[in-house]
């Protein structure tokens, strides 16, 4: 949160300088972040352990160290407390990381902040996308109000006559929505996929399955497992193909929606998945986009069925109302959306790779001068793709 200078002034001890490694040491412990540099005025609570790493290391090196499964068994190790486990800052200092020297480190650090610098690009063209779609559906103009006594006929529909979907504020939002030219169902440009998963029929042992768990809504990604087709879960339903959206039916408050990823492989997923088909790769980032935005997260929540498992039909997503502002704009919106999920894609990978590389200095079989090429032009790659946040935090 952000809070008045004269409020923070008297906690300026606990202020945030570029390149400071955060450790969370309550809670969630063993969360790993690094203040980006040209941060404006920030402070950590309590709850958050400061490290400030001096000239002879590199923080994101240590950051990679420390979100390696090694670095989180090290810190775990000094972990106190039954009830509530928690770190202690006096004990911090006695944990032990592998120091390759300044160059090694300087490289794989490299692979961090790249990867950290493709998140902000990233989020930058998200946000850019997100403000047009926003213009695009319009105003939230309807509000919650007291239940009605009676409802006229012709306000039932689909014979759907429980009390929550047919509250006023969901009322007023179907007909509010209905008035807007530019708003049409989803299946205007999607369909509903089915295709059964014929696991008899694979020539391979193992199978790409996806399942609601695997989504990542922060990053906008969803990893796969593979499952042996001898093993396969009874929810393995559809069969997939790449860039079909994975509308999860399950809560959808919780916004569990994906792109598959281009794979060559036979792919499945959940039966708890609503699967749309577009004709393009770029209609579906589009998509998926206008699916995430909280006019359609209403929309979706009206059709909401149970209490303890809360659900959607499948078919329910191709109703939903989003913005048509035209081909040429949902291909250029979509070719956008599509590049920030290729950089948040190419930035999980950077940081997996500089875990291995941190792996390779412990156990010596590191390639240095494979590692020391690899840092060097991602070094000039920083210098030519700069941070578009930086005047902002100016």
């Amino acid at each position: 949160g952000r809070v008045p200078a004269d409020v923070e002034m008297p906690y300026r001890r606990s202020r945030l300088r570029s390149g400071d490694v955060l450790i969370s040491i309550a809670g969630t412990l063993g969360a790993i972040g690094i203040c980006p540099d040209g941060w404006p005025v920030a402070n950590v609570n309590q709850s958050v352990a400061r490290l400030r790493v001096n000239d002879r290391h590199d923080p994101y090196y240590l950051v990679a160290f420390l979100m390696t499964n090694h670095g989180q068994t090290l810190l775990m190790r000094e972990a106190v407390g039954s009830v509530q486990r928690h770190l202690n800052l006096e004990d911090l200092p006695s944990v032990q990381f592998p120091c390759p020297g300044v160059n090694i480190e300087r490289s794989i650090g490299n692979k961090v902040r790249k990867a950290e610098r493709l998140r902000e690009i990233a989020n930058a063209t998200q946000d850019r996308a997100g403000l047009e779609i926003s213009r695009h559906f319009g105003e939230i103009d309807w509000t919650e109000e007291p239940p009605y006594g009676w409802l006229a006929a012709p306000s039932f529909i689909d014979g759907r006559l429980d009390a929550g979907f047919n509250q006023p504020s969901y009322i007023h939002m179907a007909e509010s929505l209905s008035r807007r030219p530019t708003l049409r169902p989803v299946s205007t440009i999607a369909t509903l996929a089915t295709d059964p998963a014929d696991l008899q029929s694979f020539t391979t042992e193992h199978f790409d399955y996806y399942e609601i768990a695997d989504v990542d809504s922060n990053l906008g990604l969803i990893l796969s497992n593979r499952v042996p087709v001898n093993s396969a879960p009874s929810r393995a339903k559809y069969s997939v193909r790449s860039w079909d959206i994975l509308v999860s039916t399950v809560r959808p408050n919780r916004k569990g929606i994906a792109l598959v990823p281009a794979t060559p492989v036979s792919a499945v997923c959940s039966s708890g998945f609503s699967v749309l088909r577009t004709p393009d790769p770029a209609t579906a980032h589009y998509l998926r986009a206008c699916l995430l935005h909280d006019i359609a997260t209403h929309q979706l929540m009206r059709w909401n069925t149970g209490a303890t498992y809360p659900a959607i039909e499948r078919s329910v997503p191709l109703s939903v109302l989003i913005p048509f502002p035209g081909d040429e704009q949902i291909q250029s919106l979509g070719s956008s959306l599509r590049s920030a999920a290729d950089d948040l894609a190419t930035a999980y990978y950077l940081i997996l790779s500089a875990q291995h590389d941190v792996a390779q200095v412990t156990d010596g079989t590191l390639e240095v001068d494979k590692l020391l090429t690899e840092g060097e032009e991602i070094r000039e790659w920083l210098t030519q793709n700069a941070s578009p946040y930086q005047n902002r935090r100016s």
